[in-house]
């Protein structure tokens, strides 16, 4: 079963405190977690989010994950065998 825990804090420095004692939990297997942020305002009033998953970071790495088997997937179709290596284009032959 999956939960959602909101707590509410006075101030950004027991939010990281809490944020930090959750991952420890999570290293010791004590606590699941798949995701944990916090929200706050910065110096200048704009709300700021501290995540501890990269979401641009797990979006790249699915896109690229995605690019390579669907290059991969069209070379295999057209009955062509495909190599690259890393910092080279794509080559048939």
């Amino acid at each position: 079963m999956t939960h959602l825990v909101v707590l509410g804090l006075d101030n950004r420095d027991d939010a990281e405190r809490v944020f930090d004692l959750a991952g420890d939990l999570a290293k010791q297997q004590l606590l699941q977690l798949e995701d944990a942020a916090y929200a706050y305002k910065d110096d200048k009033g704009r709300v700021r989010i501290q995540q501890s998953v990269n979401l641009a970071g797990a979006g790249a790495a699915g896109g690229a994950l995605w690019g390579t088997s669907r290059s991969a997937s069209s070379c295999s179709r057209a009955g062509r065998r495909c190599s690259s290596w890393p910092g080279r284009p794509l080559s048939t032959g």
